[in-house]
């Protein structure tokens, strides 16, 4: 398990730091995760797609609503980039209406 730890000061950009801390990740400045770090993000990642799963089986507003218009704007704008599917269906969307649509879906229990 690693002992290290990086403080971003609350007077400079988040945004920023948080971006040096993912280069200098992957760069290799870092030791690798332990296991417990793994074992939470799979925790987190089983959680939000439960959350989706049960979002969109109880057919709630937004997720549902984003979902159509993604499914409606699919069928009417040909695309020449890739596409990607939405959550449950092998449909494919234009990318930044599926993260819009699948995002909703994650986070509609948050509310």
């Amino acid at each position: 398990m690693s002992d290290q730890f990086v403080t971003l000061p609350r007077d400079q950009n988040q945004a920023r730091g948080l971006g040096q801390y993912a280069i200098d990740f992957l760069a290799g400045k870092f030791a690798e995760p332990g296991d417990a770090a793994y074992a939470a993000v799979e925790r987190f990642h089983l959680d939000s797609i439960a959350c989706a799963v049960s979002a969109l089986a109880c057919q709630t507003n937004a997720p549902r609503i984003l979902r159509r218009e993604a499914l409606e704007y699919s069928s009417l704008t040909p695309d020449p980039r890739p596409l990607t599917p939405l959550l449950g269906s092998t449909t494919l969307v234009p990318p930044e209406k599926a993260v819009v649509a699948n995002c909703s879906a994650v986070r509609e229990w948050d509310a």
